[in-house]
């Protein structure tokens, strides 16, 4: 077992099985435990094997604090900055909330042949359970002037539509599933979305949904 790998064993061990009695290991399982969790910067769903990537970098990067006094709470204390660090793609320093948007974007772009949906000739991105996509999203449409519109569908069908002033969500998501909101920020639920864990069902879902527009 890699000599990083085995301290982390015994803390997430510790916690599994609630083995209290060993405070350095339950105390550090403990916020070792919300690091991994909460590591939803990169989405698990989309993009299983950048997801991946990310949480053995953070799982390395936690290791550097086992058998440090206090430990747990330097680890607590470094959680932000051992995220930024990852989602940076140069040295320049912003928000993590503007730092994720542009790791998703350099993402979103490698893959947005397979992303791609049209509506009426207009080119959009749909993805799925991205969720919050207010800055990822209008991040994409700035960096990728081709593209018009923007969705994202939820696992229980709920469902957002984003725009840069090329076509109007306000009325999409009305057609589409009775929805509403803004020209430029739409939501709507679809009440006969199946849950999948495959996106080619998603993509097919909301294709068939935009052909059956007037």
């Amino acid at each position: 077992m890699n000599e990083w790998l085995e301290p982390l064993v015994r803390a997430v061990n510790a916690i599994d099985i609630w083995l209290d009695d060993q405070v350095l290991n339950f105390e550090f399982g403990k916020v070792l435990l919300r690091l991994i969790s909460k590591a939803t910067e990169i989405n698990p769903v989309l993009f299983s094997d950048q997801n991946r990537a990310y949480r053995i970098y953070l799982l390395k990067e936690a290791a550097k604090f086992v058998g440090k006094k206090n430990g747990n709470i330097l680890l607590d204390n470094e959680v932000h900055f051992i995220k930024k660090r990852y989602l940076q793609l140069d040295d320049r320093d912003d928000t993590i909330d503007n730092l994720s948007a542009n790791r998703l974007v350099h993402i979103l772009q490698s893959q947005k042949d397979n992303l791609t949906i049209m509506y009426k000739g207009h080119k959009g991105l749909l993805t799925f359970t991205l969720g919050s996509i207010s800055i990822p999203a209008n991040a994409f449409l700035k960096a990728n002037a081709d593209y018009d519109f923007f969705i994202d569908i939820g696992r229980k069908g709920h469902t957002s539509f984003r725009a840069d002033g090329k076509l109007d969500m306000n009325i999409l998501a009305n057609k589409v599933a009775n929805g509403g909101g803004h020209p430029n920020a739409a939501g709507a639920r679809f009440d006969d979305f199946k849950e999948t864990i495959h996106y080619s069902d998603v993509k097919n879902f909301m294709e068939n949904k935009l052909k059956g527009l007037k």
